[in-house]
């Protein structure tokens, strides 16, 4: 009886003193593993996102730039051909909407069509050109006519 009040009196146990004092090496293995197992497939999931996100910033910026030279081929009718698209070009049409984001690295004609028809590209930061035509939609394959 008397031990076991003195057990009692003496208060908690300090650290390393008998009873569990920490973590195994294989409890941390088993940590280290798991977390290693969870990086292996959030990694290739994350960069898969960055490369859609460029992508789809891209085919935004095609799809503007249709909307914008349709609406500028409205307002010129007498045109024989649409603005360039360089700078000058894009800064021209930005008021029917053309936009170049970060994510799109150029815009330029393909093909041979001529104006009122046409055939542009945007190529984004990961090298995908995305095809857009005046009566098509945005593309990242060819389109069979008038490109």
């Amino acid at each position: 009886m008397f031990t076991r009040l003195w057990w009692l009196r003496r208060g908690p146990r300090r650290p390393g003193e008998g009873g569990d004092s920490g973590f195994t090496l294989i409890e941390l293995l088993v940590v280290v593993i798991v977390i290693g197992i969870l990086a292996a497939i959030a990694i290739p999931i994350y960069t898969g996102m960055q490369t859609r996100s460029k992508e789809a910033g891209a085919v935004t910026d095609a799809t503007n730039l249709k909307i914008a030279l349709v609406a500028w081929g409205t307002d010129n009718r007498s045109a024989t051909a649409p603005p360039a698209l360089d700078a000058a070009g894009i800064a021209a049409l930005a008021k029917y909407g053309a936009t170049q984001g970060s994510t799109t690295t150029g815009f330029a004609y393909s093909g041979s069509s001529v104006w009122p028809k046409f055939c542009a590209t945007a190529t984004s930061m990961t090298g995908t050109v995305f095809y857009v035509t005046d009566s098509d939609g945005t593309s990242s394959t060819k389109p069979s006519s008038g490109c």
